[in-house]
């Protein structure tokens, strides 16, 4: 344009196609510039949430050669987030047991590395490693313990609630399994050990009011079995939700019978049914008495 081929145009269209280009020129400039930077973001982004991931894996398991070799990319090692998946890698190194540590072994990881010289590589990032790793540890241990032994790489006894042929003897392991866990510090009270959150689940579906009697009783056996005359291992759970359930297996426990534990689970049902067929009744009626 600068070399006069548009003269014939006039000055002012001449000067409006300058204006008009360069603006497109600037436009297309600015488009490149945010498309690298919307990568440059992406990337950052997904580089961030590996390392992250990362960082909790190594305190874990399942980490890969492919996620070690990860950390060796010099995008990844620029990355703010690298220093902490890095002092986890060496932690985790250098402890190979430490995802089984107790809360309590791990605050003695913890003041150990605050006593470490001031100089060692990333000793900010492991202490904050190390206390993630702790404070997830303890949470775990209290809220979820059989869950947690799972995640510790700890061996935990199978055990399926609605196998009532063997629950009995899933019981009594998970009950061992649980005084091992009190007994080695990773939980105070072995009774809420026994069963994760699935599992209770599952035994709430059996054990519910409205829930077929035989296998309510069958259950009832094998839990006084399992528990080895001390089902407060399991109604601790149960009477919170089922405190009849509860009682009933109270009740085997101390006298072995089961008839009158049947006429009592079967009494509830009978009545929980009955109570629930009565409003059905009743909904019914003002139903068809509705203009």
């Amino acid at each position: 344009m600068d070399s006069g081929e548009f003269n014939d145009l006039g000055p002012e269209r001449v000067a409006s196609l300058r204006v008009s280009t360069q603006a497109e020129l600037d436009r297309r400039a600015a488009a490149e510039v945010k498309a690298v930077e919307a990568a440059t973001t992406e990337q950052n982004r997904a580089i961030g949430a590996r390392l992250t991931t990362l960082t909790t894996l190594f305190g874990k398991d399942g980490v890969t050669v492919a996620d070690r070799d990860f950390l060796d990319d010099p995008a990844v090692q620029a990355h703010p987030d690298y220093a902490a998946a890095v002092a986890a890698r060496d932690l985790a190194d250098e402890t190979p047991g430490i995802r089984q540590m107790t809360p309590a072994q791990l605050d003695a990881a913890i003041a150990a590395e605050r006593a470490a010289p001031k100089s060692e590589t990333y000793q900010t990032e492991r202490l904050e490693v190390l206390t993630t790793w702790r404070d997830a540890a303890a949470k775990g241990w209290t809220t979820e313990p059989v869950v947690q032994a799972r995640t510790a790489g700890l061996p935990v006894p199978e055990i399926d609630v609605a196998d009532t042929a063997n629950l009995a003897t899933g019981l009594a392991q998970r009950m061992t399994y649980a005084t091992v866990l009190q007994r080695d510090g990773y939980i105070t009270d072995p009774r809420g050990a026994v069963l994760d959150e699935a599992e209770r689940t599952a035994l709430r579906a059996v054990t519910a009011p409205e829930a077929d009697v035989a296998p309510k009783i069958e259950l009832a056996r094998a839990i006084v079995q399992g528990t080895q005359g001390n089902p407060e291992f399991l109604n601790r759970i149960i009477a919170r939700w089922f405190p009849v359930f509860a009682e009933a297996t109270r009740l085997m426990t101390e006298t072995g019978q089961t008839g009158v534990i049947e006429a009592m689970l079967r009494g509830q049902r009978s009545s929980l049914l009955a109570t629930g067929s009565r409003r059905r009744r009743i909904s019914n009626a003002d139903q068809i008495a509705k203009p």
